[in-house]
């Protein structure tokens, strides 16, 4: 628990035990490729495309998610995009939704998958 708590120091105020290993749940272990490099003008901005695959164990060969996305930043981080860039990153995201031999209406999020992997509930109250 300690490297979310230091991602995210407001943690801190719920008092995890930062000793306590993480937890499989029901069973799943995912192992993850990431792939990057693709670019797309945005304007006065690119946007960096990173594709990700979730494998179900390290030997596999088939994706069981693939999830491609992108995004952007300024270098102050403070995110006042103007219209331009907002308007080219809007188009993008509206482009990928079109693209349907890419994307299935079967489809689920990686969120969704953890969720519904295995038997038992994912967050089963005692």
């Amino acid at each position: 628990m300690d490297d979310p708590v230091r991602l995210y120091p407001e943690l801190k105020k719920y008092n995890f035990d930062l000793n306590e290993a993480i937890k499989e749940v029901n069973g799943l272990t995912i192992s993850e490729k990431v792939y990057e490099g693709g670019e797309v003008d945005l304007g006065n901005k690119d946007g960096e495309f990173s594709l990700t695959l979730w494998y179900d164990s390290p030997s596999s060969t088939e994706p069981k998610i693939a999830e491609i996305s992108f995004k952007y930043k300024d270098k102050t981080n403070e995110e006042d995009y103007s219209e331009t860039v907002a308007s080219g990153a809007k188009k993008v995201f509206t482009a990928m939704q079109g693209m349907s031999n890419w994307v299935s209406d079967k489809s689920q999020t990686k969120t969704s998958y953890v969720y519904q992997y295995g038997t038992t509930p994912f967050c089963n109250k005692t």
